[in-house]
């Protein structure tokens, strides 16, 4: 299907047939589509919990309800949960931008170099926005959300219902 088309046609679907599994390579597609999306300072908090229904126990199951999000849960055969792990940058300390340094994404022609990632980026802007949670919340939240509709687009595009439940 053509990106506008995807775009254009897709609404949140809310009714499913819960007896009908969700092909493995379409979950893969989705959490793939989710992975690429952009993020900033290259962090890539987003991470996922794919849950098949039926292996949930009855108790776990009524857990993970709210009030307008019951029926869906009950109904879905697969639930993908997204959420985003905000120690990735503490972790990784500009790891993943030497990555990019060496592969000729951030290019020296640009200034990159592990040196200008070890002496300035990390310390000067990656360290201390893990200490501004509110400023940190706010970018890996807004990625996530990014992440989120790219999987909402592939699930349309493969075929699938889906929506955004309630966290």
């Amino acid at each position: 299907m053509e990106f506008k088309q995807v775009v254009g046609n897709r609404r949140s679907i809310r009714f499913f047939d819960p007896g009908k599994p969700v092909e493995r390579e379409k979950i893969q597609i989705i959490l793939e589509t989710a992975r690429l999306a952009s993020s900033a300072v290259n962090a890539h908090w987003l991470r996922a919990i794919v849950v098949e229904r039926d292996k949930l126990s009855p108790e776990k199951l009524a857990q993970l309800k709210t009030p307008v999000a019951a029926l869906t849960l009950d109904l879905a055969p697969v639930h993908i949960y997204f959420f985003v792990d905000l120690g990735i940058v503490t972790r990784i300390k500009g790891s993943r931008l030497k990555e990019l340094v060496d592969v000729g994404a951030l290019a020296p022609t640009h200034g990159w170099s592990h040196k200008f990632v070890d002496d300035f980026v990390y310390p000067q802007i990656l360290e201390p926005m893990t200490k501004n949670l509110q400023g940190y919340i706010g970018a890996a939240f807004a990625d996530a959300g990014g992440a989120a509709q790219n999987a909402l687009l592939a699930a349309f595009d493969e075929g699938l219902g889906a929506c955004l439940n309630t966290p």
